[in-house]
């Protein structure tokens, strides 16, 4: 049965994975796909914050999930971080209202590895007094930084109005005062009840033969005894007896809401014809919400509609953003007479074919990475309960009319079934060794260059019906007017607008119909426009892109709409306290050079940019000369040709000037302290880098793994045996021949000297060369399966690629990165420090958070 042009049912659901039920009761689901050289490894535990009985509310699911991580029966929490990065795997984990996920991914030949910590740790965990004692003060800082969170507080915010009795009312990392009781005792209480054999599924995807998963599987998780976990009730959610709303006003610098509406459990029957209601409504540039309430009447510069929940319960969520001055009724008032015009009419067969569509790319989308079929398996045993799940839902896909997906939006789109809640924002005060290669390896980059100068590159990968297409030109800073910092960034958003063929709004309804991503690119130093989209969608995807790049129109008024929302983008980011310490960094650090303002500019000088502005930048920067096309999937070889002849070769070629920023020099270390109204403090450490064109730049990819994540000495020291940061880690910014590399930290103001001390102790063991036995091997193992990952998608290897070859690297210079890794020593490293790590020109920020949060700090550990 065909739902869409050359894919049936069974292409959109995949294959039905293997599913085997352990003597214990564990469920085991695997699926196979040959020579990634990867595998993910993921452990479902049918357990959240709804499970919590008596303790809703305290968070006990989440808490129970970090101290997963602290050790098991058998390893320390060190020898857990230790073996996992000497198998080159990542491991993470995550908490909801219905599910907890832990999962281990990396390449093929550690899954006995990544089972036997999986194992261990979900079903044999130490849970100790100490370590629970450190963690909570850990999350402790979380619960600040999610008070930081302005997003997350509306959330909280409109859930607890929405729910009275249902535990979606509670936040799933607990209410702070409730955390703070729970006892170690309490924690293995729960642990007992509910981690248990018949409340668990183990999905692994990937290339092990499934033969010899089933085996290890059975090795390290048939171990356990057989047991159910308890049962968990709560009262049912009565109906509502009338509308709700809440009200907040925070010091913010943007006007934000939501709109939701109850309805049945995600498992329901009706479960997909809501959703293809809700996109209807406002999934994407082309529908109802966005072109009445953005493009037409201009009430908000971003509105999106999305469904979510649980077994028992469902939402339909619509969130909005706008100017400090938004009235939020007007919105919802705008909002709910888009619903009942929707309602009123019937759906037009042209619209509904492009959101059934738009899912239908969706669940192959879902199979694009290991990670994402490992995924797919748990969720649908874990929490569907069947793994023919995905079969259901294509079918059921197929057989949705517009008729009955009015029926179900009617049944649920009711005033009474709504619950509105807003933040009012308050316009803010200016502040002064190896793993294996996989079995197949792609071909390598065909690299052509037109005779008027325009390059192109492409690659075969016929793994799924899927295409990337993207066209990168030289951009950014070093092309920007002084005063017009932004106009890159904002003309490659108008890249995907109004073009010489379409409206903005046409370019809108055909990237939904067709379900296509479509993104513009924007960088410090380069922009163009990226797509992917289904095989057999590539000239319509290819025109889309062609035009965008080629013939934008930049009509006045979508110059004014998209000025608008980069702006108001450009304030949302200050209310973010990362990244508002991470725009002082670039202040403090390049003080009047170009680079001291982001790539989207300032809310300010963004406001100022005109299209006449904007029109002579494009005619400098689109020509032949400064143009790399990439294609890259499941292609036509013909269809490939005739884009080339036709849109590129036909190109008058002109003469291109390119253009570099002058590097940055710094002369002396900076330092910026602040006091700002957030609840948690932020530590940013700055420092110049070498670029990514410069040999040592496989030195600093070194030097940022091993300052980052759960297996570094900083992470040990700071997170894990002090307990005085939520994140700790290492970052760059970077262009072909200068950057920054930057130390970053969220912690607590009594903790900041410690934090900064350890900080800069960590770069000097590594200025010395003092790496430990097996560190550095470890670091390479998880940078090579982070690649790995990162390139499993034609989508995934295309954009480094061309821009690559764009700055002359070649887009097969990554060709090299292997060797250049394995030859990669700690004295490269001490050597990359010890030249640009350096403390007389290093720039470090610290945000404060306000007086009153400091009181209930906990004091540091020690």
């Amino acid at each position: 049965m065909s739902l869409l042009e050359g894919l049936t049912l069974e292409q959109l659901a995949g294959p039905l994975p293997l599913r085997t039920l352990l003597p214990n009761g564990i469920e085991l689901l695997v699926e196979e796909r040959a020579g990634s050289g990867l595998m993910s490894a993921q452990v479902w535990v049918r357990t959240g914050s709804l499970h919590e009985g008596e303790d809703l509310g305290a968070g006990l699911s989440h808490y129970l999930e970090h101290m997963l991580f602290k050790g098991t029966a058998r390893m320390t929490s060190r020898q857990l971080t230790d073996r996992t990065a000497q198998l080159g795997c990542t491991s993470n984990a995550y908490t909801t209202f219905d599910r907890t996920v832990y999962h281990l991914d990396g390449p093929e030949e550690a899954l006995e590895g990544a089972l036997e910590i999986l194992s261990d740790m979900t079903l044999a965990p130490r849970l100790d007094d100490a370590d629970a004692a450190l963690e909570k003060s850990v999350i402790l800082r979380e619960i600040d930084m999610c008070a930081d969170d302005h997003d997350g507080v509306l959330a909280e915010a409109v859930l607890a109005e929405a729910f009275r009795a249902h535990p979606m009312r509670y936040p799933v990392i607990g209410h702070r005062a409730r955390f703070a009781a729970v006892t170690p005792e309490r924690l293995r209480a729960y642990h007992a009840q509910r981690y248990v054999t018949e409340n668990i599924v183990v999905a692994v995807a990937g290339s092990v033969p499934a033969a010899r998963v089933q085996e290890l599987v059975t090795r390290w998780f048939g171990r356990f005894p057989r047991c159910s976990p308890g049962v968990v009730t709560y009262l049912p959610e009565p109906p509502p007896a009338a509308p709700r709303e809440v009200r907040l006003t925070r010091e913010v610098a943007t006007a934000r809401g939501v709109l939701l509406w109850r309805t049945p459990g995600i498992l329901s029957p009706e479960s997909l014809a809501l959703d293809l209601a809700t996109a209807l409504l406002g999934s994407g540039r082309d529908s109802r919400l966005w072109k009445a309430l953005r493009e037409r009447q201009q009430l908000v510069h971003a509105i999106s509609a999305s469904t979510w929940g649980v077994e028992d319960m469902g939402l339909i969520w619509v969130g909005w953003s706008g100017e400090a001055g938004t009235d939020p009724r007007e919105v919802e008032v705008a909002v709910q007479k888009v619903i009942e015009e929707f309602l009123a009419q019937p759906i037009d067969a042209k619209e509904f074919s492009k959101v059934r569509r738009q899912a239908a790319v969706g669940m192959v989308n879902a199979r694009k990475t290991i990670h994402g079929l490992a995924s797919r398996l748990g969720y649908h045993a874990a929490i569907a309960r069947d793994e023919r799940q995905a079969l259901a839902n294509a079918r059921e896909l197929a057989a949705l009319t517009p008729e009955s997906v009015l029926a179900s939006a009617r049944a649920y789109l009711k005033p009474n079934l709504r619950t509105v809640a807003s933040m009012r924002a308050l316009p803010l005060e200016p502040r002064g060794e190896s793993a294996r290669e996989p079995a197949s390896q792609l071909p390598a980059f065909e690299v052509r260059t037109l005779p008027n100068g325009v390059r192109v590159i492409l690659q075969p990968d016929a793994s799924l019906p899927k295409v990337a297409l993207g066209m990168i030109l030289n951009g950014g800073r070093a092309y920007e007017t002084v005063g017009r910092e932004g106009e890159s960034t904002l003309l490659a958003t108008l890249l995907a607008r109004d073009t010489s063929r379409r409206t903005a709004a046409e370019v809108a309804a055909e990237t939904g119909r067709l379900g296509l991503t479509f993104r513009p690119h924007a960088s410090q130093f380069s922009l163009g426009l990226l797509a992917e989209g289904l095989s057999a969608d590539f000239e319509a995807l290819a025109e889309l892109v062609a035009d965008g790049v080629l013939t934008p129109t930049l009509v006045p008024a979508t110059v004014a709409k998209e000025r608008a929302a980069q702006a108001a983008a450009c304030r949302e980011a200050l209310d973010e306290v990362v990244e508002l310490a991470r725009q002082r960094l670039l202040t403090a650090f390049y003080g009047s050079h170009p680079l001291a303002t982001p790539s989207e500019g300032t809310a300010e000088r963004v406001e100022a940019l005109q299209p006449e502005h904007l029109k002579p930048l494009h005619q400098r920067l689109c020509c032949p000369a400064n143009l790399v096309v990439g294609i890259a999937g499941d292609y036509n070889p013909v269809q490939v040709e005739a884009f080339i002849s036709t849109r590129l070769a036909k190109l008058e070629a002109s003469r291109f000037t390119s253009q570099t920023l002058v590097p940055h020099q710094a002369q002396s270390a900076v330092v910026h302290r602040e006091t700002v109204e957030r609840e948690q403090a932020v530590i940013l450490l700055g420092f110049p880098h070498c670029g990514f064109a410069d040999p040592q730049v496989t030195a600093a990819n070194l030097t940022e793994e091993l300052l980052s994540g759960m297996s570094s000495g900083l992470f040990r020291r700071v997170r894990e045996e002090k307990g005085l940061a939520y994140f700790v880690g290492a970052s760059r910014l970077e262009l072909a021949d200068q950057g920054m590399f930057y130390l970053y930290s969220g912690t607590h103001t009594a903790a900041v000297a410690t934090v900064e001390a350890e900080m800069r102790g960590e770069l000097a063991r590594l200025a010395a060369g003092q790496l430990e036995p097996g560190e550095l091997e470890a670091a390479k193992l998880r940078l090579r399966v982070a690649r790995r990952e990162a390139r499993q998608t034609p989508m995934g290897r295309l954009p480094g690629a061309l821009l690559r070859e764009l700055t002359g690297l070649g887009a097969n210079y990554e060709a090299t990165w292997e060797s250049r890794l394995t030859a990669a020593t700690a004295d490269d490293i001490a050597a990359y420090v010890r030249n640009y790590l350096r403390s007389q020109v290093e720039a470090l920020v610290v945000l404060l958070p306000k007086p009153e949060s400091v009181e209930h700090a906990p004091s540091e550990n020690r």
